[in-house]
């Protein structure tokens, strides 16, 4: 499978095939089926507790017309309801199994894709619940496809069982610096594109774009997780304790009952090891949640950093510069895609002002996919002396050695807390005169350092961009400061 530029090949590729059914799934459903008194929830939560099964069951739904659904299906309760339990039966006898379709070591990281996907759609659920929510079975079923794109992957494209496959197994590297190391594309953006073709739940593709996570539902989609990504590798990661904070903080209850819901959903999870091969998730302890959380694991180290492509960065220079990008948006989202993929900055943030005015948020993000907690970036601007000289013109900035002890203490507090770093680079982006954005970037971790030559290339990306903006914009179509 050839890898470009864009996802028009991924969906051509991708878009008429279907993920293998777990081993364990045909008995499982069979033996529900048997008994006439089964409830539906029953058999929902076993179709939820194979990613594939309730992915195709789900893209059948809501590819049949009927005339009681006058919108999407949302749940596999509902999917079930429509195509018949007869269909669901021929469904799972006929489909792909996982033994016939993933060789090994593929295979191995597959099921613990997939235990991490029902972990997380367990967790997810269990939150809705406690929020109150309208539909918790929507929620769980987001959170279930969630890594679509890393599942299509290593279901299609085996080739990737080298590097990367060692890289995402390690705990301490997030997937999305795997992705730039070894595979040089977005899974998440490309499970978007797939859930987009084929008409996912709008909840489902809307957890899987980063800028969501200002969205609460989407926060505990993203955020559960990761927490069953720090589940599968038992509690070790070291951002556990400031994933464990916002969690509690996002249900609004104690770190002991958070710590409680955990357990329960790890608990729950443990009775159907045998579905995915694992080992058990191990039960937290709260006196050792607690000392995580006052002494932390120590400094996070990265195991590399980020190198720039130049093959890339050129590639990205001349779409910039040049007529091919025709809207605003394939314009930034190309900028994003040049600093992160091309420079080889770790986070890339382009911010608009709040409809209040009185803030910048995030309105695209790249290489921050599974950082839910970064990805409500919200940058105050009351008493702002940094930030309200870059919207007045276009300008950059590089807050380094030589001018933080100046700078550093007039970074709003919440703002120092969400970026965790002590070196970025910022650029207003101005449009015939008026203020359109801000670009944030870093390299995430204070052992990669920014330089001198990043900063130039940052900045010509920049200037190209606002070039290009303009070139879009005719002057009357700009909008009002």
């Amino acid at each position: 499978m050839k890898k470009k530029h864009g996802f028009d090949t991924w969906v051509d590729a991708l878009g008429d095939k279907e993920l293998p059914i777990l081993p364990g799934s045909v008995a499982q459903i069979e033996a529900i089926l048997r008994d006439d008194e089964f409830a539906m929830r029953e058999l929902a939560q076993a179709i939820l507790q194979d990613v594939g099964l309730a992915l195709s069951m789900i893209r059948m739904a809501n590819a049949v017309p009927h005339r009681h659904f006058h919108s999407e299906i949302t749940t596999c309760e509902d999917a079930v309801m429509m195509l018949g339990t007869e269909t669901l039966r021929r469904h799972v006898q006929q489909s792909p199994k996982l033994e016939d379709r993933i060789q090994e070591p593929v295979r191995t990281w597959y099921l613990r894709l997939a235990a991490q996907a029902s972990y997380a759609s367990m967790l997810a659920r269990e939150w809705a619940e406690l929020r109150h929510d309208m539909v918790p079975s929507e929620v769980a079923l987001a959170a279930l496809l969630y890594p679509l794109g890393e599942l299509m992957l290593a279901t299609f494209d085996q080739r990737c069982t080298g590097s990367y496959l060692e890289l995402a197994q390690n705990a301490q590297v997030l997937p999305h610096e795997a992705e730039y190391v070894a595979l040089g594309i977005n899974l998440e953006q490309m499970g978007f594109e797939l859930a987009e073709h084929w008409r996912l739940p709008s909840m489902a593709r809307e957890c899987m774009r980063a800028r969501n996570a200002k969205h609460l539902r989407s926060l505990g989609v993203m955020l559960a997780f990761r927490l069953a990504r720090e589940a599968m590798h038992g509690w070790v990661h070291p951002l556990l304790a400031s994933d464990i904070r916002l969690a509690a903080d996002y249900l609004d209850i104690q770190r002991a009952e958070l710590i409680e819901s955990l357990n329960t959903v790890s608990t729950q999870f443990n009775a159907h090891l045998a579905l995915y091969q694992q080992s058990p998730v191990p039960l937290l302890d709260q006196d050792q949640v607690e000392y995580l959380l006052n002494e932390g694991f120590g400094p996070t180290k990265p195991a590399f950093c980020l190198a720039p492509r130049k093959d890339l960065l050129e590639n990205f220079e001349a779409q910039l510069g040049g007529e091919e990008l025709d809207s605003k948006e394939a314009v930034i989202n190309t900028l994003t895609l040049a600093l992160h993929h091309g420079l080889g900055l770790n986070r890339v943030v382009y911010a608009r002002l709040s409809r209040e005015g009185d803030a910048l948020v995030a309105q695209r993000l790249e290489g921050t996919d599974h950082e839910p907690a970064f990805n409500r970036f919200h940058w105050p601007l009351n008493n702002d002396y940094l930030m309200g000289q870059l919207l007045k013109r276009p300008a950059p900035f590089w807050l380094n050695a030589s001018n933080r002890e100046g700078i550093w203490p007039q970074i709003p507090d919440s703002v120092r807390r969400l970026i965790g770093v002590r070196a970025f680079f910022l650029h207003s982006v101005f449009i015939h005169g008026r203020v359109d954005g801000v670009v944030y970037a870093d390299r995430r971790y204070q052992q990669c350092a920014l330089d001198k030559k990043t900063a130039g290339a940052f900045r010509q990306l920049v200037m190209l961009t606002m070039q290009r903006l303009e070139q879009l914009t005719p002057v009357e179509e700009t909008p009002p400061q």
